[in-house]
């Protein structure tokens, strides 16, 4: 067990800042009413729902220039100060709400928000991925979502009861805890032998397996036999060399791009992410006798609880499973819900039948987490060699930045204009056919080294 406890308190240090961005996006839901009410905390006076939609969605334009950013930094200066860098812009984009005197501060605030989370969930599963042993690698993995959705569910609660001004204090002091512990952690020892620091890289490793202190020259067979393994597959793919199209053409390598871009955009259109961000909106539709603001707590905490249920499984069903029943069961739901709305504008009298949302919506946000919202950037980390992580991570999450831009401003204009259920059908098709891909695609990578995954790949016809 003592091996353990420095890979969990290093994951765990480096996810405070996927609560500080679970604050960012949960910002959201419970601010808009104020901010376009008549008593808007705004010296300019209320928002419209233009300016709305914009500062929902500005975060993911922020995501994608994060993304590029941080991504190129990680295999530059390292992927723990690329990380510690990445938060620097939620220190001006949370000051910039508290000084906030129009939408314009706004905007740029979402907008940077958006830049720290591209760096977030560019960097760090790959920081979580290399400082892990395989036996607990899933289950270290979901810390980035199950941390994002804490965040979310305090952001919803503390936006609810605490002023405009004061919500940003409390972010800051998260990110204040951040800086100095995540600070005091060393760098992965992939990345040191990515770049021939091999004695850091011993030492790092030592580190996150426990034998440090005292311990630092007591190591065993055990953590011998992983370095050396380590060192090996550094020297066959993971040298200083400039990358090139060479390090794309081995058929594992090409394998493991599809399936990360396959799993990523699956999980964009699968819906969730605008479900979560127009939580109230949709259970107003269905005519929900609940409260945007409860709703959103609502729907927070399943996903939270979905998340933490998962961390049970993960390593012993293993990814391949859980991402199948998670995108069979979202895709379910889904359809349910898409009924519901279908029915309701044909109009058929719902009202004996209210549970039916509630039910449906709550059942695709818990499913969801078990696997589609998480899954994905961990599997991407783990199925790609060192050397092109890096690179595949900062291109991929460019293009799903904007996917994600596009269903969370035109959710709503396409529901109102073509039908709820138009959108919740669509996001089941695209579950459906994620569900055909993972089934005859994805290998199982429960408890298997990188070097055994690419094995499995370069065989797989």
């Amino acid at each position: 067990m003592g091996a353990l406890i420095n890979q969990f308190y290093a994951t765990l240090c480096a996810n405070i800042a996927s609560v500080v961005y679970g604050f960012a996006v949960g910002w959201v839901s419970p601010t808009f009413p104020q901010l376009l009410s008549e008593n808007s905390p705004l010296p300019s006076g209320p928002i419209t729902t233009d300016d709305a939609s914009w500062i929902s969605s500005l975060l993911y334009i922020g995501g994608s220039v994060g993304t590029i950013i941080f991504g190129w930094l990680a295999d530059k200066i390292g992927r723990k100060w690329a990380l510690y860098l990445g938060t620097a812009p939620h220190i001006v984009a949370f000051l910039l709400i508290t000084f906030a005197q129009n939408v314009i501060y706004l905007y740029v605030s979402r907008f940077l928000s958006g830049i720290a989370g591209g760096a977030l969930l560019c960097v760090l599963p790959i920081y979580v991925s290399e400082i892990s042993e395989n036996r607990i690698r899933g289950v270290l993995g979901f810390f980035v979502g199950n941390l994002v959705s804490t965040g979310i569910l305090l952001g919803y609660i503390v936006g609810t009861y605490v002023h405009f001004e004061e919500y940003s204090y409390i972010v800051l002091g998260f990110l204040g805890i951040f800086s100095v512990v995540f600070a005091l952690l060393p760098e992965t020892p992939q990345y040191l032998l990515m770049r021939n620091k091999i004695g850091a890289a011993e030492d790092s490793l030592k580190f996150f397996r426990g034998f440090h202190g005292a311990r630092k020259n007591y190591v065993n067979e055990a953590f011998n036999e992983e370095f050396d393994r380590l060192k090996t597959f550094s020297n066959k793919g993971s040298d200083v060399s400039p990358l090139s199209m060479e390090d794309f053409k081995s058929r594992s390598t090409r394998l493991g791009l599809l399936i990360s871009f396959v799993l990523l955009t699956g999980r964009n259109l699968c819906g969730l992410f605008p479900l979560i961000t127009f939580t109230g909106m949709v259970f107003e539709e269905a005519e929900s006798s609940l409260s945007p603001n409860t709703s959103a707590i609502i729907a927070a905490v399943i996903m939270l609880a979905g998340g933490i249920f998962s961390n049970f499984l993960i390593d012993k069903a293993g990814r391949k499973m859980l991402l199948l029943l998670s995108s069979l069961g979202t895709g379910i739901c889904l359809v349910a819900l898409g009924v519901h709305f279908f029915l309701k504008q044909q109009g058929v009298d719902m009202s004996a039948h209210g549970w039916l949302p509630m039910v449906s919506f709550c059942g695709a946000i818990f499913i969801g987490s078990w696997g589609l919202l998480i899954i994905p950037f961990f599997v991407m980390a783990e199925i790609l060699p060192t050397k092109v992580r890096g690179i595949t991570a900062t291109v991929f999450m460019v293009i799903q930045w904007p996917i994600t831009f596009v269903l969370v401003k035109y959710f709503i204009i396409i529901g109102y204009d073509y039908g709820m259920h138009t959108c919740m059908w669509f996001f089941a098709a695209c579950c459906f056919l994620q569900v055909i891909f993972i089934a005859f695609m994805q290998p199982e990578t429960k408890g298997k080294s990188t070097e055994e995954i690419i094995e499995i790949l370069s065989k797989k016809k």
